[in-house]
């Protein structure tokens, strides 16, 4: 999503509204009571609240559903993209192809370096890195499917990750890290242009790089 961090959406500085969206991205539902908490929106009036919430409705930011006589919101799909948007300076086709080309020689060092318990199966790359038009990029939209390598089970995927991961990590991220946290920095080599997607490929329209 090409979004500068002062431009204003539903009269909100994008950067805000970002933020706002990825305290959200979870998934579960939230009620109009959440913009107490996020002074830097400037709600400030019950008025301004419902006029924020009919604005952001109206352009496809969240869907409104009433459970016990309260109103609760849901991100869509563009919010999300809002929440994953960068604000960074584009590239030219030929930068995004040369990161590309980088991210895929890492995919090769990593399917046949033993140290990695997981392989790239496939990439496929959607949104403006596939449209012929487009001169530069904000950002790389790739979604990564990793498969265990042959001859590593689930369970010494989760031992070899505990023996890995830093010992600050939650359990989930210490049972799964070299199976999904630890590849995917690889992959991503601290890149700011590539964008990691794990949603399903039938919900964009993609182009297959690898696999």
């Amino acid at each position: 999503m090409r979004v500068n961090a002062t431009d204003k959406i539903v009269g909100i500085e994008a950067k805000h509204l970002r933020k706002f969206f990825r305290d959200h991205a979870s998934g579960s539902q939230f009620n109009a009571s959440s913009i107490k908490y996020w002074p830097e929106l400037k709600l400030t009036s019950e008025q301004k609240i419902i006029k924020f919430f009919e604005d952001m409705i109206k352009e496809g930011y969240v869907s409104k559903e009433e459970h016990n006589s309260i109103d609760h919101y849901s991100l869509e799909r563009k919010a999300m993209s809002l929440a994953n948007a960068k604000f960074i300076k584009p590239i030219l086709k030929e930068k995004a192809t040369k990161v590309v080309e980088e991210l895929l020689e890492r995919v090769e060092t990593m399917n046949t370096d033993k140290y990695y318990i997981m392989k790239v199966e496939s990439i496929y790359v959607f949104g403006s890195y596939i449209d012929k038009d487009a001169k530069d990029f904000a950002d790389i939209n790739l979604i990564i499917k990793l498969k265990l390598k042959d001859g590593i089970s689930y369970d010494e995927s989760v031992k070899i990750s505990q023996q890995r991961c830093p010992h600050a990590s939650n359990f989930l991220e210490r049972i799964g890290y070299a199976s999904y946290q630890e590849p995917l920095k690889f992959l991503k080599n601290r890149n700011k242009y590539l964008s990691f997607c794990s949603d399903d490929k039938e919900n964009f329209k993609c182009e297959k790089i690898y696999g």
